[in-house]
């Protein structure tokens, strides 16, 4: 077997990721333009944390992903610049569920 771009799981892997990245920035930018966002604190900090779970999952698989912090409607852009790793994104979703 080879591990290459190729293989299945790994690109089946890459791609459920960012689904459930994109899904949390759905919820998270549902939320964020409600009338009362205070209304959602729990759900916001339960779609924060599975963003930075998935992110988390993603940077250790693969070290340089792109973080994207905003609903992807295209849902196939995954290919974005990196600046770099992105702990101190994943760091501050994770954050915001302890408040």
């Amino acid at each position: 077997m080879t591990w290459d771009t190729t293989n299945p799981y790994f690109e089946g892997r890459w791609q459920a990721l960012f689904a459930g990245v994109n899904r949390a920035n759905a919820v998270i930018d549902l939320i964020n333009n409600s009338e009362d966002p205070s209304d959602f604190t729990s759900q916001l900090a339960q779609a924060r944390f599975l963003r930075g779970h998935y992110n988390f999952e993603l940077q250790r698989m693969w070290v340089n992903v792109p973080y994207i912090s905003d609903e992807n409607y295209a849902a196939s852009e995954f290919n974005q610049p990196n600046s770099g790793p992105i702990w101190s994104q994943i760091e501050a979703d994770f954050s915001c569920c302890c408040k």
